[in-house]
């Protein structure tokens, strides 16, 4: 039986989205405004 060994393809590699709203750079009325719908779906 063989082993499996880990090749550097295996590691994740780090995201370059943001994550959380405040994560995002700028157009503050964008994220207020998402901000405000996804509170609004959680409530549901």
């Amino acid at each position: 039986m063989l082993e499996p060994i880990h090749q550097d393809e295996d590691h994740e590699e780090p995201t370059v989205r943001p994550g959380q709203l405040d994560e995002f750079v700028g157009q503050q009325q964008v994220k207020d405004a998402l901000s405000i719908a996804i509170q609004s779906a959680q409530l549901r």
